[in-house]
């Protein structure tokens, strides 16, 4: 390979890019540049865009579609986000594969359908999800051991894919930078709403604490209370 690397370790001819179901062309003036797109979007909700589609497919990108992906890949990493905080990790599945791999594997087998492999992981959030609400997110040693199997199988999956490759402090962190530059957020208004809002309810004033909630989820700011105190992403 060149520079002593090697190229790539996989070649596929995929199916065109169409925008808002037009061909993109120089003489339409419909590109869109990545670069733009990058402004208001994780590279990780590009490629999950392209992989939602079989490779052969034509794929049409529009805002919608881009905001159901980003919508899509928040639920994932909110569901590694949530192993994170119970203390679960894809190691403590001891290089042992879960229940996810196998139909993962055979989804890729079969002409690379990434977007079959995609559908198996979206099946396993929501049933790890189910596993973490039935346990009040303090699950017992049986089910541990299951969410770590399926968070070792998305860590590898994302080996391959190229998805989910940092971990969800750091993609969480970044959404929000990237909100905040796009919509001038003040972050430290923000914090003063919340020290009121806190204040507002320990004098039992709850109506002024709803409606603080109310007025930063008119900025698409949500709200997390936890035991550490309250913490805030941007929706």
């Amino acid at each position: 390979g060149s520079f002593g690397v090697p190229f790539v370790k996989y070649w596929i001819h995929n199916g065109f890019v169409d925008i808002n179901n037009e061909k993109m062309s120089k003489s339409l003036g419909n590109f869109t540049m990545i670069k733009e797109v990058l402004a208001d979007y994780s590279p990780e909700v590009i490629r999950m865009f392209l992989l939602s589609k079989h490779y052969r497919s034509p794929i049409d990108y529009s805002e919608n579609s881009m905001r159901e992906v980003s919508v899509a890949l928040d639920r994932i990493y909110g569901f590694l986000e949530r192993l994170d905080k119970a203390g679960i990790s894809a190691d403590a599945a001891g290089g042992e594969h879960g229940p996810l791999w196998a139909d993962i594997v055979e989804a890729l087998n079969d002409d690379f359908n990434s977007a079959k492999a995609m559908a198996e992981v979206f099946d396993a959030v929501k049933k790890g999800n189910k596993l973490l609400d039935d346990a009040n997110d303090a699950p017992g040693e049986s089910d541990r051991k299951v969410l770590a199997g399926i968070y070792a199988d998305i860590r590898s999956a994302s080996e391959i894919l190229g998805i989910f490759m940092i971990s969800a402090a750091d993609y969480f962190a970044a959404k929000k930078d990237r909100a905040m530059a796009d919509q001038d957020v003040d972050s430290a208004m923000i914090d003063a709403l919340i020290v009121e809002r806190a204040n507002a309810r320990k004098s039992k004033n709850f109506a002024r604490a709803d409606e603080i909630r109310d007025q930063l989820q008119a900025m698409k700011i949500v709200l997390e209370d936890g035991p550490q105190g309250t913490t805030w992403r941007i929706e």
